[in-house]
């Protein structure tokens, strides 16, 4: 993710794993952005300079991805909701 400066937090994560689990996990209040990846917290970071999301980009090299789902909570997930949903 991109901040308004141009600047991305968390710096991102990689899987090689097809059909891989991903979450991205965004408080607004405290600025803290997580990324679970196949049960495992792979990738943390804070900014309070996402005044909106006005994009998300995932991408792959040397194949196709495909969204399954992408869902927004009114409340933050704990850790531990985050891995048991990103659980293969």
């Amino acid at each position: 993710m991109q901040d308004i400066n141009g600047n991305f937090s968390p710096s991102g994560a990689t899987t090689s794993t097809d059909n891989a689990k991903v979450l991205i996990k965004r408080v607004w209040d405290t600025g803290l952005i997580d990324v679970f990846v196949n049960g495992v917290k792979e990738n943390s970071g804070t900014s309070l300079l996402f005044n909106e999301w006005s994009k998300i980009e995932i991408e792959g090299t040397g194949s196709t991805i495909n969204v399954n789902q992408a869902l927004v909570f009114p409340t933050a997930l704990t850790d531990s909701e985050c891995i048991a949903l990103t659980t293969l």
